[in-house]
């Protein structure tokens, strides 16, 4: 019969669906697992891309997130910008901590998007994702004017204790036509408490402002974390901040057509609206897909009973055994052996 192929097909089209439901699922899980959240969640964050800021340009900056974020909450986070030097004036700096001998902090992720993986502070940013009791440990330590820096669990025995550790000054990045260059600028050894993180901890270390100004460095602006008033940011807010801010920090623009400026980045979490979206579209296809399918079943069903409903009807079959016999051709699906049994020449 026509029934049976037209079934098939429709149950094919709903099967594919659902398996292409069930690996967006998978991969959607498996995103969620590996996923590290470098900010808080639906905050936005701005690198200046080593760029300096001065005061004027950073009122000009908030003021911009407060035009298209009115009420967010707006914190600076501050680097190592700077190295002065006697007889030799000042350079623009960044700053990398280490403790010497030790790979323990190999495994941290150390990536954010809000400019430095080392930052200058009397206490541990906000933005930055640790325990409380990993926050109490690293704004004690800095009060004493002692270094913070972190590892992993396991990975260096001198967990909670003070180590000597090397603050390795370097020139900011410049591109040349073999890559990024940066130069060093000398080392500052200090006193440094060692706390343990998870390794997804987006920073590597903060220095306290004091230990700064006893070597000669200054810090200013590497980036900010804003938290909007409502909740999750306006996309078409965030196009304009990024546009304003690019404006205002311009791009440096390279022969090989690549460039490097600041950047706007939204902390949605794993889990995106457009997989979602996605996924709702995939179910009320798969519906469409089976309400058309018994639709179609049922009136090809139909039409392919008519010779044994007139036969019933000749024989003085009542309308209510007709109506059984129609309801189940459209129901059963039948086998291929019961279709050759019935297309038998005794059937004929």
């Amino acid at each position: 019969t026509r029934t049976v192929p037209a079934v098939a097909a429709v149950a094919g089209s709903v099967a594919g669906v659902v398996a292409l439901g069930i690996a967006l699922s998978s991969d959607d899980a498996a995103q969620r697992a590996s996923y590290i959240q470098t900010a808080p969640l639906h905050s936005v964050s701005m690198d200046f891309a080593d760029q300096p800021v001065d005061d004027a340009e950073w009122r000009r900056i908030t003021d911009l997130v407060h035009e298209n974020l009115p009420g967010a909450s707006i914190e600076q986070i501050d680097a190592v910008d700077a190295v002065t030097r006697p007889g030799s004036g000042t350079v623009g700096a960044g700053a990398i901590a280490r403790i010497p001998h030790s790979n323990a902090q190999s495994s941290l992720y150390g990536y954010n998007s809000f400019g430095t993986s080392v930052a200058v502070a009397s206490s541990l940013p906000s933005a930055v994702e640790v325990t409380d009791a990993q926050r109490r440990a690293t704004d004690a330590a800095l009060a004493e004017g002692r270094m913070v820096v972190y590892v992993t669990a396991g990975a260096d025995p001198r967990i909670g204790s003070t180590v000597r550790a090397r603050l390795h000054l370097e020139s900011t990045p410049e591109r040349t036509g073999r890559g990024w260059r940066t130069h060093g600028l000398g080392n500052v050894t200090t006193r440094a408490a060692v706390v343990e993180v998870a390794p997804s901890t987006t920073l590597m270390a903060v220095v306290p402002p004091s230990l700064l100004r006893a070597h000669g460095l200054s810090a200013g602006p590497a980036g900010l974390v804003a938290t909007p008033r409502d909740g999750v940011p306006d996309a078409l807010a965030v196009s304009r901040l990024t546009a304003g801010l690019q404006k205002m920090l311009h791009a440096k623009l390279y022969g090989d057509g690549s460039s490097s400026g600041p950047t706007v980045y939204v902390e949605n979490g794993p889990g995106t609206d457009q997989g979602r979206r996605t996924r709702l579209i995939l179910g009320a296809l798969a519906a469409v897909l089976m309400i058309g399918g018994t639709l179609t079943a049922t009136f090809l069903a139909l039409s392919d009973a008519r010779a044994d409903l007139a036969t019933l009807a000749a024989v003085g079959g009542t309308p209510r055994v007709r109506r059984l016999v129609a309801g189940g051709h459209a129901l059963v699906i039948r086998s291929e052996e019961h279709t050759s049994e019935l297309q038998s020449p005794m059937y004929l």
